[in-house]
């Protein structure tokens, strides 16, 4: 049968595998070893076999073997003794070959003259076969040939590597090759005569196409397997060459880059990184850059990309990689920069954009020098490696993603032209975001504001909330609200996203007329100058209650600004040096993002030092002081026991805000507004009563009005204002029962 006709999944890289072992039985070295080892004879014989045409007395003396058939004992004793000396599998079938040759070594090796003498004869089918395989005519219409040769082209690979190419594809596809190779490459002198022979090339040709300028080696395709550095090609790209597709390369490996809908949250970049992708992506003087978009957060990295290239007319694309195996990505990922250069190769603009950078620029290797050459060539020995290749002689622009930068060597990260840091939206954005994805559903403004301060909200939960409450028909607005609410928030849940967010709404009628501050400066001032001069430092201190948190969130949305809210227990760590850590990425954080820091609940970092009793409460006090004195931007710090402060840290605060509780003005004007009464519509003896019973609740404060205000909504109830009066004096003295009890504990 012809061998390039007929060809099987298993069988489909066996007609150069004809040519190659008839090469290697005309090697004199080569014959030296076969007619003097039994194992390389029994090795050659069971490989070969069913390949090439051996002399007529050795098909004789086989048949004389079959005589003396192996019992099934035997044959899986010897299964178990080939399985470990070779350290792999091997099947009954070759078991068996390799014991009828064992047992005809001697008898064959009687007449060595005529063997050798049949082997350096080549054979017309041979010579005919090896013409057919030059010519490269017959080839190309096969499955692989039609692969490897459009591979061969994208990678510029010469007729050698793609012949070494063929050759690690048949050693993947069929173990008896791999058995041979392998006991070749462990006789070092038989191998360094035997490679070239094999590929019918000199050895300066083979050494210069397994150096480190070879297309082939820098592409990672070939690995040497782990267990006998025998040169494979992955099981991936093994069946990717071999598929009988028309599809083209670009297309079986490549797809448009489109949105994602996933859990991770909404993403924000600072406006100064943003024009320079901008420019980056759009300039002509950057030749083909490559740059890193990165995020610590679970944020979306797609969706800002394709909303980037978007904005531009440019088209991205991305790996087909929910099938590509980690450790093949890098040479997909090289692979993936050539097509895409080939292919808009007229000037038209493309992207390749890859997630998981971390994964695909890893230090691997390629060395298959020593193999093929032994020791000889050790000193040209040196090994590749893909990661610097895919970011130095990339031929098209890149953008790599990844959300696991601590993973990528320093080396690497130092390589890209532009480094890229996302972060969480700001309320804002969130805001913009989630009115566009619900705008079908006639939402009340409550229910908006309270979905944009979600810190961690996804597109897919918003998008799943709203799909359950069309699904369901409901009639009304309240409730499709109350289904969208329930949808996000056990979403959030199951995310584990149900923190503490950092902008908390009021459920009063929120207005800075309400906060009572001591000192010359009004609120209006202080976000005067925080506008001109944010970098700054402010110290809020009173009575829990007294709207220091609102005036943080109405400061942050007077300046545009999001908020980091971070509370002292989130920090403080059990850990000696870790709770200084937690506050240096703190400060970290909110420099990154462009954000207010707030710290609430700050009294143990503000504690004054002279009262500390162990080394680490000076130590993060230090800490603190050291990184709010280089922060580069606006640092607000509340605190209920002012006077624990330390002197040193209070003199660091240009800004000291005493909160104190509402006067008698604003507490009247404060309970009109929340119980909805008219002074107009009173007598003037009830607004006298009401006003002297709201003197006598002393020390009441905005928070007191919210949390009976809260109470109305949970109960779905209105209060009389006598009901009011009782609930607040209730609040004040249940706060000043328990700020008495941590006084005394």
């Amino acid at each position: 049968m012809d061998p390039i006709d007929g060809l099987s999944r298993k069988t489909v890289a066996l007609p150069h595998l004809h040519v190659w072992l008839a090469r290697l039985s005309r090697e004199p070295a080569f014959l030296d070893r076969v007619c003097a080892d039994p194992l390389m004879f029994a090795t050659f014989f069971a490989t070969s076999i069913p390949h090439i045409e051996w002399p007529g007395d050795t098909e004789m003396q086989m048949r004389e073997a079959l005589a003396d058939d192996v019992t099934p004992g035997e044959l899986m004793e010897l299964v178990e003794h080939l399985r470990s000396h070779f350290n792999r599998a091997v099947s009954g079938e070759y078991a068996q070959r390799f014991h009828f040759a064992i047992g005809a070594f001697h008898r064959i090796t009687q007449k060595q003259t005529e063997f050798r003498e049949h082997f350096t004869a080549t054979p017309k089918a041979i010579v005919a076969l090896e013409s057919v395989l030059i010519s490269d005519s017959a080839f190309k219409k096969t499955p692989i040939g039609s692969n490897v040769n459009a591979l061969a082209e994208v990678l510029q690979l010469g007729p050698l590597e793609k012949e070494l190419l063929l050759f690690s594809i048949a050693a993947s596809l069929s173990t008896d090759f791999q058995l041979l190779v392998q006991a070749l490459a462990n006789n070092k002198a038989v191998a360094q005569a035997a490679w070239p022979a094999v590929f019918g090339c000199s050895p300066q040709e083979l050494k210069k196409t397994l150096s480190d300028d070879s297309a082939l080696v820098k592409s990672g395709l070939v690995k040497a397997d782990w267990r006998t550095a025998v040169p494979l090609v992955s099981s991936f790209w093994r069946d990717f060459l071999i598929e009988d597709v028309s599809t083209p390369l670009f297309t079986r490996l490549l797809q448009p880059l489109q949105k994602a809908t996933g859990a991770a949250s909404m993403s924000r970049v600072p406006a100064e990184d943003r024009a320079i992708l901008d420019k980056v992506l759009t300039a002509p003087g950057f030749s083909h850059p490559n740059i890193l978009i990165h995020s610590d957060k679970e944020v979306e990295r797609v969706n800002f990309v394709a909303d980037l290239l978007a904005a531009h007319g440019l088209t991205g694309y991305v790996l087909r990689a929910k099938h590509i195996p980690d450790e093949d990505l890098p040479a997909a990922a090289l692979l993936a920069q050539r097509l895409v250069a080939q292919a808009f190769a007229d000037g038209q603009r493309s992207v390749l954009v890859v997630d998981k950078a971390h994964q695909v620029l890893t230090r691997t290797k390629v060395s298959l020098m020593r193999f093929f050459l032994g020791p000889a060539g050790d000193e040209d020995d040196e090994s590749t490696s893909l990661d610097q290749l895919l970011l130095e002689e990339s031929p098209v622009t890149t953008l790599w993603l990844t959300g696991a930068l601590a993973q990528m060597s320093e080396e690497n990260v130092a390589r890209f032209i532009f480094h890229c840091e996302l972060h969480p939206a700001s309320r804002a954005e969130r805001q913009a975001q989630v009115e566009a994805y619900i705008a079908g559903l006639q939402l009340s403004e409550s229910l908006r504001a309270e979905l944009t301060r979600l810190n961690g909200l996804s597109e897919q939960q918003l998008k799943s909330a709203v799909a359950l409450a069309d699904s369901l028909e409901l009639q009304g607005v309240e409730e499709k609200e109350a289904v969208v609410r329930r949808a996000v928030m056990r979403a959030r849940r199951a995310l584990r996203r149900d923190e503490k967010e950092a902008a908390v709404s009021s459920v009063t009628k929120y207005s800075t007329k309400y906060l009572n501050l001591a000192g010359a400066f009004g609120v209006d001032k202080i976000i005067e100058s925080l506008k001109k001069r944010p970098n700054t430092r402010l110290l809020f201190y009173g009575a829990p209650g007294t709207g220091k948190t609102q005036l943080v969130d109405h400061i942050g949305a007077e300046l545009g600004k999001p908020i980091l809210a971070k509370h002292a227990s989130e920090l403080l760590d059990k850990y000696i040096g870790e709770t200084e850590k937690h506050i240096a990425q703190m400060f970290s954080d909110a420099e990154a993002d462009d954000s207010i820091l707030f710290l609430d609940e700050a009294d143990s970092f503000l504690r004054s030092r002279q009262l500390a009793e162990r080394d680490h409460e000076v130590s993060k006090v230090n800490e603190l002081l050291q990184r709010m004195m280089r922060f580069n931007g606006t640092f607000i710090v509340a605190t209920n026991l002012m006077n624990q402060v330390d002197a040193a840290v209070m003199r660091r605060f240009p800004f000291k805000l005493q909160f104190l509780p509402l006067s008698h003005e604003q507490r009247w004007e404060m309970f009109l507004n929340e119980t909805g009464l008219v002074p107009e519509h009173l007598a003037v003896e009830r607004i006298a009563e009401l006003k002297e019973a709201l003197t006598f609740i002393q020390g009441l404060t905005p928070g007191d009005f919210a949390t009976v205000k809260n109470m109305c909504i949970l109960l779905d109830q209105s209060l009389a204002p006598t009901e009011w009066l009782e609930q607040l004096s209730n609040e004040v003295e249940l706060r000043k029962a328990e700020a008495n009890r941590y006084s005394m504990g």
